[in-house]
């Protein structure tokens, strides 16, 4: 090779070793900004669901609703506080005090507990219900979806998030689909820690949900606001799938963007949601071209997906977002 050929060759890999430490640098710096952004925004983001509004619907993020009764659905003023919010993760911890709620998140990720007096919580997970209490008793009637009733002890307060598995329940009851059960505060006591769920369900006795309820004014009231929001949800999700495939972008610089964008983030959290996106970009385009009958396109989205998830490190398949991702 000639000197001119050989310098040639090392001031074009010079160039192209720059230019990629120049879109290293900008992607480092873009990602730092977006970081502090998103570190910054966190506690604002937390306080923007601070209070229930008794005459609208209330919208838990993403697509939970809870609605309170009037005067003429119920007797007892309704009274419900925002314990706790943590947006990032989902967690919402809701104390009921009186009154009578509708709520519906069978179609929702978030994480709900809803407290009831020092001694219960209902954790409506995927579930469709109706809560009343006149402040003393509280009757719960599951329209659909298995909501759980956990039970605690004396002195013991949740200040997190606890799903149905969560030790802080000294015993918990499932109120199974088109049941209803009434539950006597004063029947929570040390009795119930360690009892056999068969003992605990002869305790706390459910029912079928009488025809009268069903048809009544609020059940059907509320059934139709839930069918209208549900059509809402799916004609937003249409649209959301009407563009022309570019989740995923193409290309050796595509690539190389992809990459530095995971290699050069440095916060955890922002690196998990950094590769959750990029993953699920490819599971994206597989349904848009599922919904085109294009299953050739559908079929090779579909296998990158896979190819993304078998790379999945310990780090990320161990975080909680990740089996969360999954499911939703």
């Amino acid at each position: 090779m000639s000197e001119g050929k050989t310098k040639f060759a090392f001031l074009s890999s010079f160039v192209k070793t720059m230019v990629l430490v120049a879109v290293s640098v900008l992607a480092v710096g873009g990602n730092f900004m977006l970081e502090r952004s998103h570190a910054d925004g966190g506690i604002a983001k937390s306080q923007s669901f601070s209070a229930f509004d008794y005459v609208q619907d209330n919208l838990v993020p993403d697509n939970g609703i809870l609605r309170f009764a009037d005067n003429s659905n119920s007797t007892t003023a309704p009274s419900m506080d925002v314990q706790s919010v943590d947006v990032n993760s989902h967690e919402y911890i809701f104390k009921f005090n009186a009154g009578k709620v509708w709520g519906n998140f069978l179609n929702s990720d978030a994480n709900v507990n809803i407290l009831i007096g020092e001694k219960a919580v209902i954790i409506p997970n995927n579930a469709v219900f109706d809560l009343e209490s006149d402040g003393q008793n509280f009757k719960i009637t599951t329209f659909d979806g298995d909501l759980y009733l956990g039970f605690l002890d004396e002195g013991v307060k949740p200040t997190k998030y606890a799903d149905k598995f969560s030790e802080v329940f000294m015993n918990r009851l499932v109120v199974p689909r088109d049941s209803q059960v009434t539950v006597y505060m004063d029947k929570i006591d040390q009795r119930l820690k360690g009892l056999l769920y068969s003992r605990l369900v002869t305790e706390f006795k459910s029912s079928a949900i009488p025809e009268e309820t069903r048809k009544s004014e609020w059940v059907t009231l509320n059934s139709k606001k839930d069918l209208d929001y549900s059509n809402q949800l799916k004609n937003a999700v249409a649209k959301d799938n009407r563009y022309d495939g570019n989740a995923v972008s193409e290309g050796k610089f595509s690539e190389f963007v992809v990459w530095a964008e995971e290699s050069l983030t440095f916060m955890p959290e922002k690196k998990r949601e950094m590769f959750f996106e990029h993953m699920f970009a490819y599971l994206d385009e597989a349904i848009f071209y599922a919904n085109k009958e294009d299953a050739v396109k559908a079929n090779e989205f579909l296998a990158q997906f896979g190819e993304y998830k078998a790379l999945v490190s310990k780090e990320i398949s161990g975080s909680q977002e990740y089996p969360q991702k999954l499911d939703s």
